[in-house]
């Protein structure tokens, strides 16, 4: 028995004590409601800390606030109701002529967004291609332009590379200490040693999945000195091996020059 009364004891115990947590819990859920955004610790340091003198005078200034919400709450529904009835008005005047208009928008609206779909899906297309022929493309391409212009400029550029300058992707040339020399920092000859390399190494990169076409060209190294001139002939001579190279001159020191670094046919005419 006196076991059985503890037992109902503990028992009584423990519903008192969830009834408490409960209660407890109900009250901090309204106490957070009211804490503006603190913790309830923050809240309560923040009440004592207020002079209980100064509560009145608080009171009074929410309840004007209050009321100049509600007022400007009045003012705004008078407004809306005002707006509708006007709305309600122009749709009764005219309102046939409103649903024309609109229907007419609407099929306007339609025919534009159809083409703005269809020029926004063709621009995706043709970026991921661009990008795909770049990704199989850009790399041997740009690496052998590179060999090749560290080979024209005799050594004075160890290579070419891409990167990004103010949010643009640009070609640069890469001297031996690994600094950088964009286009507009090259001189004229250097940068037509550059557009021959890049020509060069793109026709080579062509040539090795499609047939071969003669590669033409008519006094390209006029702006090249006779050392850069002749490692451009020999270029020519390799790229001989995969196609015809006709090249066109009249000057007679690039006819010299051909004749000591490549094994071309010399004609004259």
């Amino acid at each position: 028995m006196e076991d059985a009364a503890a037992a109902r004891t503990v028992c009584d115990r423990v519903d008192r004590r969830r009834l408490l947590e409960q209660k407890l819990a109900d009250f901090q859920e309204r106490l957070l409601l009211v804490c503006g955004g603190k913790t309830i610790p923050e809240f309560i340091a923040e009440a004592e800390a207020l002079d209980p003198d100064s509560i009145p005078g608080l009171l009074e200034a929410l309840d004007r606030r209050a009321t100049e919400l509600r007022n400007e709450q009045e003012a705004l529904d008078t407004r809306r109701r005002s707006l509708e009835a006007e709305a309600l008005t122009f749709e009764n005047a005219d309102g046939a002529a409103t649903a024309q208009h609109i229907s007419s928008l609407t099929g306007a609206l339609s025919a534009d967004v159809e083409e703005y779909v269809r020029l926004k899906t063709a621009s995706v297309v043709l970026r991921k291609a661009i990008e795909r022929y770049r990704e199989r493309n850009q790399g041997p391409v740009l690496d052998r332009a590179g060999h090749l212009f560290s080979q024209l400029t005799r050594g004075s550029f160890s290579g070419l590379r891409v990167e990004g300058v103010e949010g643009r992707t640009v070609l640069v040339g890469a001297r031996q200490d690994g600094r950088t020399v964009e286009l507009s920092g090259m001189s004229d000859g250097t940068c037509d040693q550059l557009y021959f390399v890049l020509r060069v190494a793109s026709l080579e990169h062509y040539f090795d999945a499609h047939e071969p076409m003669p590669f033409i060209v008519d006094d390209v190294l006029l702006s090249f000195d006779d050392e850069r001139a002749s490692s451009a002939l020999s270029v020519l001579n390799e790229m001989s091996a995969k196609t015809q190279v006709v090249f066109f001159t009249h000057h007679q020191h690039l006819v010299n020059l051909a004749e000591s670094a490549t094994q071309a046919a010399v004609m004259k005419i």
